[in-house]
């Protein structure tokens, strides 16, 4: 069993693997006295198992420190333009979250704020919002700067590294995978893990306090002049080749 760091890359699924680990580790009957917690808003959870003597992190502060080289390091990625339909669904909970309004923004809005054609749309949260596509490795890398320390803080992740600081590299359509990698390093035991889609579960919650009618966005809703112009959407294009690269590595 090992030590396992999963960075909460947004729209990989990372809430997803947060919720199921820390609902098992506070709900176990024969568990729950068996685990140290650190959790903050969704967006961070550390816990220490006491049977088996290991850590997980699950984490937006996805730095790589030195010692987490002898960790499971695995890495969550998932096709670019899934992201890009995935965050346009979570902009309507976070417009709520932050304006206590939900932006009206159609498709075509978001993707011309996304290549930086903001004439005529009123940006919802502010010059950071759907401003460019975030892709796998730019988020790594800014986290990186952000919370890295000392000499930690100056790593690099490229195309070329990732197969080596990551043991698994695994496309969120291969969750299953990420589960039984925590049962079996983690947990120390098999669980059951509940289907969750997290935007769904964020527009749900939208209708249920009667602020609008907000229906899922597919990746199948999308014209085909949609889809090409994503392509002009800052990052995404860089975020596509590495997609693309690291998928002969893909589990």
């Amino acid at each position: 069993m090992r030590d396992i760091w999963i960075p909460h890359i947004p729209k990989n699924a990372g809430k997803t693997i947060i919720l199921n680990v820390r609902e098992h580790c506070q709900k176990s009957l024969h568990f729950k006295n068996n685990f140290d917690h650190a959790f903050v808003e969704d967006i961070w959870y550390h816990a220490r198992n006491h049977d088996t003597r290991r850590k997980i992190r699950l984490d937006h502060g996805t730095v790589y420190e030195t010692e987490l080289k002898d960790w499971l390091n695995i890495l969550v990625i998932r096709d670019p333009f899934d992201r890009f339909v995935s965050w346009y669904n979570w902009s309507k909970w976070l417009s709520w979250l932050h304006n206590k309004k939900v932006n009206n923004l159609s498709m075509d809005q978001f993707i011309e704020l996304g290549c930086g054609n903001k004439e005529g749309i009123k940006n919802p949260h502010g010059p950071w919002f759907a401003s460019r596509h975030i892709g796998h490795l730019q988020f790594l890398n800014m986290q990186q700067g952000i919370y890295g320390v000392g000499k930690d803080s100056k790593k690099r992740f490229t195309i070329k590294n990732v197969t080596k600081i990551f043991e698994y590299i695994i496309d969120v359509s291969n969750i299953k995978k990420v589960f039984s990698l925590v049962e079996e390093n983690f947990l120390g035991q098999k669980i059951k893990w509940e289907k969750r889609n997290t935007d769904q579960q964020a527009l749900d919650r939208l209708n249920d306090s009667n602020v609008g009618d907000f229906k899922l966005f597919k990746r199948e809703n999308l014209s085909k002049k949609q889809l090409d112009r994503i392509h002009d959407v800052r990052g995404f294009e860089e975020d596509l080749d590495f997609y693309k690269n690291v998928c002969h590595n893909l589990l």
